[in-house]
């Protein structure tokens, strides 16, 4: 007879299955997750986008400027660069999509390796000594560009602007007349403050982080992070588990199997149907809260790079979701063209009921001689005794009468 498989094998199956379900999901999720989001080839191609390459030098005028006022401090800019936009402004139209790329190229890899365990600190110090060379020669440049952004200044403020340092210059655009004796002391003001930045500029003070704050997160990220990569070998381990428990009868086992990966995927590409209907709005609303402290470019940047890089990542929980479908897919259709299993033909021999039903027949038993002569045909000697025999019984029953 076939092995049946007991009912608490199958109550532990169903189980497990529901824990293999949920496992594997989570599982799919957190592989395009090491494959796309923490991998800075990733990053290249959204890193060179035309789109983007027009945003950075308005996420680097702003950190400068930013990264100028704490140099200073605790003095403030010379009161004709009061107008922050305005500086923030002449600085974007000076800076080069190529020299910004290279920072955004090396923020992107510093950032990468902290969150994957390659550096022990969030540093963020970023090599500006070739944007500070192009930009003090460009000085002159940017003091006009600032210029042109300020109100123009009326005759009395002018006059008195005659007679006072520049410390003392308003912020306004002069006539034609004073133009020059604003430009200069301009640009060579903002020529110094260029030079007074450091090599390497650190953008932590720059952004709003708390180090013990980061800290804090980070390790939990850390614990979160190996659990997830932990997640595929333990849904792996369950699956064998549930074979195993189920392998007394490969039809039931591979129907469970099959139908258990078809249930798990389907559920999975619908809830990624629906996420990818409004990601968007769900990357916004997970987002905005944070970063609403970041500086206005710099916060937007993240928020483009946050959405591409999800839709890669959900593409590609897609394909594996597509994958799982069609393994399980696979099973099916071997046990559809699977034979179900035939009974043993020795298994009567091991019957106990078999002694009970031959004692019980009507036949009688045969001794080994009657065996063996039922089996053997009689030779010609045999026949000639038996004839012998029958003829004395014969004439010894005529004598008797």
């Amino acid at each position: 007879m076939d092995k049946k498989i007991p009912i608490q094998n199958r109550i532990l199956a169903f189980f497990l299955s529901l824990l293999f379900s949920a496992t594997l999901i989570i599982s799919i999720f957190a592989f395009p997750v090491e494959l796309v989001t923490f991998n800075i080839q990733s990053y290249k191609p959204i890193l060179e986008n035309s789109e983007n390459l027009s945003r950075y030098p308005e996420v680097i005028s702003q950190v400068l400027v930013s990264r100028i006022n704490k140099v200073l401090e605790p003095s403030p800019l010379a009161k004709i660069l009061s107008n922050s936009k305005g500086l923030e402004s002449s600085f974007e139209k000076n800076i080069s999509p190529e020299s910004s790329l290279l920072i955004f190229h090396e923020l992107s890899a510093q950032t990468l390796d902290y969150l994957n365990f390659k550096t022990p600190n969030l540093s963020l110090n970023l090599d500006i000594g070739e944007l500070k060379s192009d930009l003090i020669l460009k000085s002159e440049a940017i003091a006009s560009e600032y210029l042109s952004t300020l109100p123009r200044c009326s005759a009395a403020v002018e006059e008195e602007s005659k007679m006072i340092d520049f410390d003392q210059l308003p912020p306004c655009k002069p006539s034609s007349t004073l133009y020059k004796s604003f430009l200069y002391p301009t640009a060579i003001y903002i020529d110094d403050l260029i030079n007074r930045l450091p090599e390497k500029a650190s953008l932590i003070g720059a952004l709003p982080f708390d180090k013990t704050v980061v800290d804090r997160y980070f390790y939990f990220y850390s614990i979160g992070r190996w659990a997830l990569r932990l997640l595929p070998i333990l849904a792996i381990g369950l699956l064998l588990i549930i074979v195993l428990l189920l392998q007394a009868e490969k039809k039931i086992m591979l129907r469970w199997t099959g139908r258990l990966l078809l249930f798990t995927s389907g559920l999975g590409l619908v809830g990624l149907v629906i996420l990818l209907i409004g990601f968007d709005q769900f990357v916004v609303l997970l987002l905005n809260q944070y970063l609403n402290d970041f500086i206005e470019g710099f916060g937007t940047l993240l928020l483009g790079f946050a959405q591409e890089i999800g839709y890669q990542t959900l593409i590609w929980a897609g394909i594996s979701f597509a994958v799982v479908f069609a393994f399980g897919t696979f099973l099916l259709i071997i046990n559809w063209f699977l034979k179900p299993g035939t009974e043993s033909t020795n298994t009567s021999l091991n019957d106990p009921d078999r002694p009970m039903q031959e004692g019980s027949s009507s036949e009688p038993l045969l001794n080994g001689d009657q065996f063996q002569k039922e089996i053997m045909p009689e030779t010609l000697e045999e026949v000639e005794a038996e004839e012998k025999k029958n003829s004395k019984k014969k004439n010894t029953n005529r004598k008797s009468l």
